[in-house]
């Protein structure tokens, strides 16, 4: 078989890759050890060696513990396999690319299964049909379709996403789907989707993933309507923690909207899955390409410049908005119409949708959603709201990331914001101007900049003028 992966990258020339002494390489995270036997060049078996199994590598090793070769296992298809002959049975895996391939034999059927549970977070399979009864497809996109489909070995449920190669035209479209598998590999979160294996065929690649008994985000909203302020408020605090933590493992997921979020059948505001990881990549400098879903994307992807992880977390500020009103932030008549508003980041708070929702909340809101990137919070300082205090009643000894983050949202409030000991009476125009509109909450006056009255007639301030002098 004719492996995808061997467009996007060049196999080696050889199996095995001599391990030079002292052992400088960077093998990744070790994630088994154990003995196997395989063929060498001149047919004679090498009984019981022992190997070690890294996040990259299959590294061979001595009695004395001494790597001496090894065999990079990323993107390799794993073939397991049962040999039987005069009563006697050997089991073992195959590891191919490239018409480059070794056999290696556990002792027992039970070392093969650990084996290739292990292999799985590594490497690629290849006959999804002995290890999985698909059944009915439960969902459909642009490259790919969702499968049921059943754990032969265990009867556990599970979906499998397949994918087209016959619609993946470009290197660029094959490097997208390596790279989703690459970001799934890297996360273990209870809310994020879980990858457990990856099959590829003549015609497909097909991506076993966690199996969500439930509905989207956006289906519980057209069917409930908006959500009250303290399950949206819990809602969110789990969904900023799940951005925490793509942070910390320096992802970005760059498509967060209401139909990737699946929510479970029990209706606790903390049991979701977000899925979809197809426009993730891993944070760097200089990150510009624009994506996203229209009505969700932070502006200065729009805008072609640089960004990082608060693109997410101006998506959750957009989610965060439909669940507290039952409406979208940016609406329009087409794509285009909403990625126009998107752009501008207009956002309004219309009282009869909003009449219900406490400042505090909207507040916040504003925070998530604010254009300029250097005045979002990240998620960290989001998970400090006070926002939240309304409905977490913490015990005095709790020390948890919400409680860290709150001491740091506070700080940060501290410097962005002060009561503004105006050194004009048009900076305190400006203040009282926006309380009239609604625009601010009254506890909360920023920075006043230069240039920041352009957007403001000078008769509207006039008037303003007129009224603080006639209320002396």
């Amino acid at each position: 078989m004719s492996t995808f992966y061997n467009i996007a990258e060049k196999s080696e020339e050889s199996f095995w890759i001599k391990v030079d002494f002292p052992f400088v390489h960077d093998y990744g995270k070790l994630i088994h050890g154990g003995q196997l036997s395989y063929f060498k060049s001149n047919g004679e078996i090498k009984e019981a060696y022992f190997f070690l199994l890294s996040s990259s590598y299959l590294v061979c090793a001595s009695e004395s513990g001494k790597r001496k070769k090894m065999s990079k296992l990323k993107w390799k298809t794993i073939e397991p396999f049962v040999e039987s002959q005069d009563k006697l049975s050997r089991y073992g895996f195959r590891v191919r690319q490239a018409g480059i391939f070794k056999d290696f034999f556990t002792s027992t059927p039970e070392d093969l299964d650990v084996w290739i549970e292990h292999l799985s977070a590594v490497s690629i399979f290849t006959d999804i049909n002995s290890d999985f009864e698909i059944k009915c497809q439960i969902g459909q996109g642009t490259f790919s379709s969702v499968f049921l489909a059943t754990d032969l070995s265990d009867n556990q449920t599970y979906a499998v996403k397949s994918i087209s190669k016959s619609k993946l035209k470009t290197k660029d479209e094959i490097a997208a789907i390596k790279n989703e598998i690459k970001v799934m590999r890297a996360l273990n979160h209870p809310n994020i989707v879980k990858l457990h294996r990856v099959y590829e065929s003549d015609s497909k690649v097909e991506l076993v993933l966690d199996y969500v008994e439930g509905e989207t985000l956006f289906a519980r909203l057209i069917r409930t309507g908006p959500f009250d302020e303290e399950y949206s408020a819990k809602f969110i605090e789990k969904f900023l923690s799940v951005l925490n933590y793509l942070e910390l493992k320096k992802v970005l997921h760059r498509d967060i909207k209401l139909e990737n979020i699946l929510l479970s059948s029990n209706n606790s505001p903390s049991d979701f899955k977000l899925i979809d990881f197809g426009l993730s990549c891993f944070a760097k400098d200089g990150i510009v390409h624009s994506c996203g879903s229209p009505g969700y994307v932070a502006p200065e992807v729009l805008k072609g410049v640089p960004y990082g992880n608060k693109v997410d977390v101006f998506s959750a500020g957009v989610i965060l908005y439909a669940v507290l009103s039952g409406r979208p932030a940016f609406a329009g008549r087409t794509a285009q119409d909403i990625f126009i508003r998107n752009r501008r980041c207009m956002i309004v708070f219309q009282k009869d949708h909003w009449k219900n929702v406490s400042s505090h909340a909207i507040e916040f809101v504003r925070r998530l959603t604010e254009k300029e990137p250097e005045d979002r919070l990240s998620s960290s300082e989001a998970l400090g709201h006070e926002w939240f205090l309304l409905f977490n009643k913490e015990k005095p000894n709790d020390t948890n990331v919400s409680a860290i983050s709150r001491l740091i949202f506070q700080r940060n409030e501290k410097r962005r914001h002060r009561i503004l000991l105006a050194d004009s009476e048009e900076q305190k125009c400006f203040v009282e101007l926006h309380r009239r509109r609604g625009s601010l909450p009254t506890y909360i006056i920023p920075d006043v900049k230069r240039g920041i009255f352009k957007d403001h007639s000078h008769a509207e301030l006039a008037d303003l003028r007129d009224d603080r002098k006639g209320s002396v």
